[in-house]
């Protein structure tokens, strides 16, 4: 217990991280910012004078025991994994739970035809997903529901990279 109350104190891995960071420069900021931002901080509104209008969920991941190594996941990376998400939707049950095989044997029989390409279970989150080989089987798919299994409901939803 005390090692791990100790390792809470260690602080060098955001020295590493801020040299890490200090390689690249600053962004540039406006002097005229809107009433709702803070003077001199850079972002979407004070660079280009207006709001994005968008609103971003930020998720941060910290680990108490860090070992001091960055990690900088790049852009093409991202774009590459949401690729092989693409024409896939994902649902889960809203009564009972059915069982992977069982779900696996009726979309290959009933979406086959959409264009259904795999079908997928995560066990720890309780979700289905399924793969079309196009967005118009994947749509044709959606509008000709509801999908019931064992007279349970399936609820469908597009999957896209906002989704978490």
């Amino acid at each position: 217990v005390k090692d791990k109350q100790s390792s809470l104190g260690d602080t060098s891995f955001l020295d590493v991280a801020k040299t890490s960071l200090s390689l690249y420069p600053p962004l540039p900021t406006q002097g005229s910012t809107p009433a709702d931002n803070t003077p001199g901080v850079s972002s979407y509104a004070n660079v280009t004078g207006k709001p994005s209008g968008k609103k971003v969920k930020v998720r941060t991941l910290f680990t108490p025991e860090g070992n001091g190594i960055v990690v900088v996941v790049s852009v093409d990376s991202i774009r590459a994994i949401s690729e092989r998400f693409a024409n896939t939707i994902y649902g889960f049950f809203l009564r009972k739970k059915v069982a992977y095989p069982v779900v696996a044997n009726y979309v290959r029989n009933t979406l086959g035809k959409y264009g259904l390409v795999r079908s997928m279970f995560s066990s720890s989150i309780g979700l289905f997903s399924f793969q079309f080989s196009s967005i118009d089987g994947l749509d044709a798919m959606l509008e000709n529901g509801p999908w019931f299994i064992r007279n349970n409901p399936l609820i469908l939803k597009k999957w896209h990279p906002e989704s978490g």
